[in-house]
């Protein structure tokens, strides 16, 4: 055959910009958000949506990222779309008192042609809708985890599917078929698939290319169609065949209505191979179908893989020509490599004969030239085979004629963009490379935003409201650091041995010559800290799973500061394979490779004592109190405070509780002597004397405790301290009395020395209102020492919040709705008094107080076989429902069983009957009560009214089915272990509870 002359060549292609021109007549450019303030917050990420659309959309040819346009309820929604157009409406499940299905049909009854768009927090959500089938008015619904690219995903699948006729008919964009029915499955992979289409085109034709003919060429990247059945996926394939470059399928699929077929992606696969020998196909399943996907000439990928998503990387660079070209012979023995257009057309001039017969005969030069937006390329060597030509030499000199007049015409005329990225060192957050910020760093920037956008610096007289200077380093270049790593076999590891991989291996040079230049700015110590995408999350807070690292950060060579903290960083990513972490997340729906690590680097709030570094009040602040007692209300909040570090609050220390309505009040001491019982001793400092981290001790390792006596060498406890005086059983005001110190925060509580208490209560109901639920907030008190080095609250004091994340979790959303509909039928017992928040599932053993003579004689006898019984339980690992007369915990025998706490501390959930026909009131405010808090343990008080009963009837029939468990020595004490659980559902907010039996209690419908 004679070789095409480079005249028919030209003929053959029109310039591409041409035709890429009329690409993507419909965009994304306005979108309605319907959702809370945070829930908005969180998609926009303080600007790194920007960042990450910038590539998604303003690559696209658009001027900007598409415009989000919030309404917080279904009214404003439909407001927002009488005033202007919209392309796009996204929303969430929870829309105050109305829903997203009444929400899609009322939009489409007003524009049956905009895509609404569902994102689900968590599949219990699916719950809101019939048979957990969502309407068909909502176009798709995703699953979201924090991770920015399923929502890039869910507005990329919608643009598709308005562009992809039109794009495949105009200039054979190439199509890919995604096959998946779960929403979880198909949320999670077309978020990976989308990054990687999208970085992917960037790559390849970034280089030679100026932000104009960058922008036409990415409109030209692949579209993804998405079925979720056998039937929609054969009529996806016909309807598209020729243009559709690869098959992405499950294995089990439904079709049509009908449950899932085992075989149903397999049968797919065969179909498409019969028409297609060459086409890329993956399978992928959570059983194993490997070598049958093999004998369809198809790829296969575990669905639990821990390296699921570099395994589909690996399939979109070779099956899909996305990476580099690598020459193979037969044998699959690689013999060259070439990374753009350039290279091909060099490596071609040598390569051997073999190889180049080889990729010609499978079509793999089309395949790579098509992932490079080079169609007529592609068309002109895809028709071409290795019979049309008399010597293999011919090919090769054809393929780099046509490659050399590719690369001269795509040049022609065309200016290169050299882009140079600089970072503020003085800006207080600062976010290094792309990727989210993971929960954390989200939190966090969120606070900044609206630290400004309600002017908190300044609003409190006295006290300045701020974040610490921050620098994330985005979850990007973990994914660059973790890809050289075989991930099963790192999961084989003890934990040491994987931190010990990860510090072998070098953070990418880009990463740390970005990093160098963003943490210049931060002076003396380091908190680093794990920011993975599911920290902080509404369902699946990560709370101490992760690894976090305070840094001294005061070695007079800065290169050895910042290698400490690579060092850091490093150990943080290897956290995220730690054992507990591991088995923390199979306890989760999400699979290991979702979770990805962001980075938050801050500055430790405090000031230097010697060795020893720690700010004044460190401390937790809730927007609700589950446990309001003693003129408390719950929509006040709470809040936990600690002289030094905030290790004491977070780790569960002896801390002070408060509520933020009341500061003045703190029912929980029944007297002065249980005050300085009950309160802080010791005090966490990280301790400047150690010259280096040790990789692996976390964040324990450079902290240590300090009494209260170097606190006063240090001058901070005057400023929250106390005395107690044994004689008159008083807590004194000031150190200058005799006596033992108490950390009481008196001044500032008593005295408002510093308005801190309205401070958080304000910011609780503002962030509350901004979430769209309950909020935590992590801070810190600093302040700054006058000329002498005395500190004194008049000199100013400052508050940094140094996080803030949801409380919800779906159990709580539910229970709302739950008990107002529960039939009393399936009810044990319930009341409108109740305290504490949640669900507590699983209660098969019941401890149940049935004597009601209660006095000094009685008392003992009970008290000995109650603890008995919760010193068996708990050493058997069963929490359990604890069930008597009067108050527990009472020191007055004919008011309750005057149990310790040590005596109960395995009970689960605690329910308080009345004595005989005589109602005594709950042991709230007591000391007794303060440990009830303290376990976050479930409190029912039952008055025998309509409203708050106990089905004695039904106890006593499992006690006479068999449950039965006498106390010894005690009849008056039993103990049931039922064949079917309890279930005990707390709505803390309005005091209500329900005790469960008579059913299922877990995923109430």
């Amino acid at each position: 055959m004679r070789r095409v002359s480079t005249d028919q060549h030209r003929l053959l292609w029109e310039p591409w910009h041409r035709r890429f021109q009329g690409l993507m007549p419909h965009r994304i450019r306005e979108i309605l958000l319907v959702s809370s303030g945070y829930d908005a917050f969180v998609l926009e990420e303080d600007g790194s949506l920007s960042d990450r659309l910038f590539y998604g959309y303003s690559e696209l040819s658009l001027s900007q990222a598409p415009r989000l346009t919030r309404a917080g309820n279904l009214e404003q929604a439909l407001e927002r779309i009488a005033e202007r157009r919209f392309d796009l409406v996204m929303t969430v499940v929870r829309l105050g008192d109305s829903d997203a299905g009444v929400l899609a049909r009322r939009i489409k009854d007003l524009d049956p042609e905009l895509p609404v768009v569902l994102l689900l927090f968590d599949d219990v959500e699916l719950d809101q809708f019939p048979d957990r089938k969502p309407p068909s008015t909502l176009d798709h619904v995703l699953h979201w985890t924090g991770d920015e690219g399923t929502l890039i995903a869910a507005i990329k699948l919608v643009e598709d599917a308005l562009n992809v006729a039109h794009d495949t008919a105009l200039a054979r964009v190439q199509v890919i078929l995604v096959v998946e029915d779960r929403v979880r499955s198909y949320s999670r992979f077309l978020g990976l698939l989308y990054r990687e289409i999208l970085s992917q085109a960037y790559s390849v034709i970034a280089e030679g290319l100026n932000d104009y003919h960058r922008s036409l060429r990415m409109r030209a990247r692949p579209k993804v169609v998405l079925a979720r059945n056998v039937e929609e996926a054969r009529a996806l394939y016909h309807r598209f065949q020729g243009t559709i470059c690869a098959v992405m399928s499950d294995v089990r699929l439904p079709r049509g209505d009908e449950e899932s077929d085992p075989e149903g992606g397999l049968e797919l696969a065969r179909l498409v191979r019969e028409q297609d020998p060459y086409l890329p196909m993956l399978l992928q399943s959570s059983e194993s179908h490997e070598g049958t996907a093999t004998s369809l000439g198809a790829w296969f990928v575990a669905k639990k893989a821990p390296d699921f998503r570099f395994r589909v990387q690996r399939f979109l660079a070779e099956a899909l020509g996305f990476g580099d070209f690598v020459f193979r012979l037969p044998n699959r023995q690689v013999v060259a490599r070439a990374s753009d257009v350039y290279e091909m057309e060099q490596t071609l001039r040598h390569v051997p004969a073999a190889s180049l017969a080889y990729h010609a005969s499978h079509n793999h030069f089309s395949t790579w030239m098509r992932a490079r937006l080079l169609f007529s390329v592609a068309d002109f060597l895809a028709a071409r085979s290795l019979d049309d030509y008399d010597d293999i030499e011919v090919l090769r000199a054809e393929l780099i004629d046509v490659l050399r007049e590719s690369r001269i015409q795509e040049q022609e005329g065309v200016i290169t963009d050299l882009i140079a990225r600089n970072t503020g060192p003085d800006n207080r957050f600062i976010r290094v490379g792309r990727g989210s910020m993971g929960g954390k760093g989200r939190g966090i920037a969120f606070l900044s935003t609206q630290i400004v956008r309600h002017r908190l610096l300044e609003r409190y007289p006295g006290l300045e409201v701020r974040i610490p200077k921050t620098v994330v380093l985005g979850t990007d270049a973990y994914d660059a650091f973790m890809a050289p790593f075989d991930l099963a076999a790192l999961e084989e590891l003890e934990d040491a041995q994987i931190t010990e991989a990860a510090l072998a291996e070098p953070l990418p040079e880009s990463v740390v010559s970005d990093l160098r230049q963003a943490v210049d700015g931060l002076k003396g110590p380091l908190a680093v800290r794990s920011s993975s995408l599911l920290e902080d999350s509404r369902f699946q807070p990560f709370a101490g799973v992760y690894a976090t690292y305070m840094l001294p950060n005061l070695h007079p060579d800065p290169d050895v500061r910042f290698e400490e903290l690579l060092t850091a960083i490093k150990s943080v990513y290897a956290s995220t394979l730690w054992r507990d972490a591991r088995h923390y997340l199979a306890g989760t729906p999400h699979d290991t490779d979702q979770e990805k690590m962001a980075v938050v680097i801050q500055q430790v709030v405090g000031r230097r004592h010697g060795d020893f570094y720690y700010p004044i009040v460190s401390g937790v602040a809730q927007s609700h109190n589950d446990y309001p007692v003693g003129g408390q209300r719950a929509e006040d909040g709470v809040a936990h405070l600690a002289l030094g570090l905030g290790h004491t609050v977070v780790g569960g220390g002896v801390a002070l509780r408060f509520s933020p309505g009341t500061p003045h009040s703190l029912p929980q001491f029944s007297s002065a002597l249980a005050f300085y019982e009950g309160s802080q001793r010791e005090l966490y400092a990280l301790d400047l004397s150690r010259p280096r981290l040790v990789a692996g001790e976390g964040p324990e390792g450079s902290l240590v405790k300090l009494d209260l006596g170097a606190a006063r060498d240090h001058g901070t406890l005057e400023l929250v301290g106390s005395v107690y005086d044994g004689a008159d059983d008083r807590i004194r005001d000031g150190l200058h009395h005799r006596g033992p110190p108490v950390v009481s925060f008196n001044s500032i509580l008593k005295y408002d020395a510093i308005p801190l208490a309205p401070t958080l209560l304000e910011l609780g109901k503002l962030l509350r209102e901004e979430f769209g639920e309950e909020v935590e907030i992590e801070m810190v008190l600093d302040l700054p020492p006058d000329d002498r080095g005395h500190y004194e609250w008049k000199n100013g004091a400052r508050l940094y919040l140094l996080q803030v994340r949801p409380m919800a979790a779906p159990e709580h959303r539910r229970l709302l709705r739950e008990l107002d509909t529960i039939p009393r039928e399936r009810m044990v017992g319930a009341t409108d008094l109740a305290v504490g928040h949640g669900s507590f599932e699983d209660l098969r053993d019941v401890v149940w107080v049935t004597s009601s003579e209660l006095h000094s004689g009685t008392g003992r006898s009970l008290r000995s076989a109650v603890a008995k019984l919760d010193a068996e339980l708990s050493a058997q690992g069963r929490p359990y429902l604890l069930i008597g007369p009067g108050r527990w915990g009472s020191s007055d025998p004919t008011l309750g069983i005057g149990v310790r706490w040590a005596d109960i501390a395995g009970a689960r959930v605690i329910v308080e009957t009345p004595i005989g026909k005589r109602r005594v009131e709950p042991s709230q405010g007591t000391h007794f009560f303060r440990n009830i808090t303290a376990a976050r343990v479930g409190y029912l008080s039952i008055t025998d009214s309509e409203q708050s009963w106990l089905d004695d009837a039904w106890l006593e029939a499992r006690w006479e089915e068999g449950g039965r468990l006498q106390a010894e020595g005690e009849p008056g004490v039993r103990r049931l272990r039922l064949s079917e659980p309890l279930g005990v559902h707390i709505d803390g907010r309005r005091g209500r509870a329900a005790i469960l039996g008579r059913a299922q209690s877990r995923h109430e419908s």
